[in-house]
């Protein structure tokens, strides 16, 4: 049962009011909202939430990667639509089930954006989850499901970056090797598909990544290492 089902069949009735203004993008300088106990803006390299700031350091979005503007929407639509997609539930059931379906939009949008990482700062940044209420909690409670499902990780000081994965080492291992044999590349080393081969989902993989898809390669018998340490194979064709 779908989210918006469950909550019709709780008999909470119309979806809870919400302005219909859509906000506004968000950046280091730029408020966000003003509801009490949540972010309500972005000062100084620090996040304000209710009375105080809490830092912003490490919040940034991917480096060099923007949302494209065809991401696609939620199959939910927007808050227009379905209001309570945009408000983090309170009862535990509910708020898992709404963190299931926000965490199915969150691969998707991942991968058609092409990110690995995000952060708060996307949550503030770029729509549709700035349209979502309480975006700290939004993005803790849509991380942490992502965890405990084996599809995310948090990394970096203090937890702040979710890794995302929308692919695993196995699946990029057969998109480089069928790749490599559709452009007739035999040689493969990790700073080349970085750098070179930019058009390439691949490409924006972090390079320990790279090397353990290539190590992939290399495990099921149709590449060997010629540099290991530098990260480069030679497939067997």
């Amino acid at each position: 049962m779908g989210m918006a089902e469950r909550v019709r069949r709780k008999g909470r009735g119309a979806p809870p009011q919400v302005s219909h203004d859509t906000p506004p993008a968000v950046d280091s300088t730029t408020a966000a909202t003003s509801t009490e106990g949540q972010i309500s803006g972005v000062v100084d390299g620090q996040v304000r939430q209710g009375g105080g700031m809490v830092s912003a350091v490490g919040l940034t979005p991917a480096e060099g990667t923007l949302a494209p503007p065809t991401a696609p929407q939620p199959k939910w639509g927007a808050r227009e639509q379905a209001g309570w997609m945009y408000i983090v539930p309170q009862d535990e059931q509910d708020r898992r089930l709404w963190a299931d379906e926000w965490a199915e939009y969150l691969l998707e949008w991942t991968a058609h954006a092409r990110l690995h990482t995000v952060s708060l700062m996307t949550f503030l940044t770029y729509s549709p989850f700035t349209q979502i209420q309480q975006r700290m909690d939004a993005f803790q409670t849509i991380g942490d499901r992502l965890v405990e499902r084996g599809l995310a990780e948090w990394r970096g000081e203090e937890g702040r970056v979710l890794r995302v994965f929308w692919r695993d080492p196995d699946e990029w291992s057969d998109v480089i090797y069928d790749w490599a044999l559709r452009t007739g590349h035999r040689r493969l080393d990790v700073r080349s598909l970085v750098i070179r081969e930019t058009t390439e989902a691949f490409s924006t993989l972090p390079e320990d990544e790279l090397r353990t898809a290539l190590g992939r390669l290399v495990e099921r018998g149709v590449a060997q290492w010629i540099d290991e340490d530098r990260g480069t194979v030679l497939l067997r064709v």
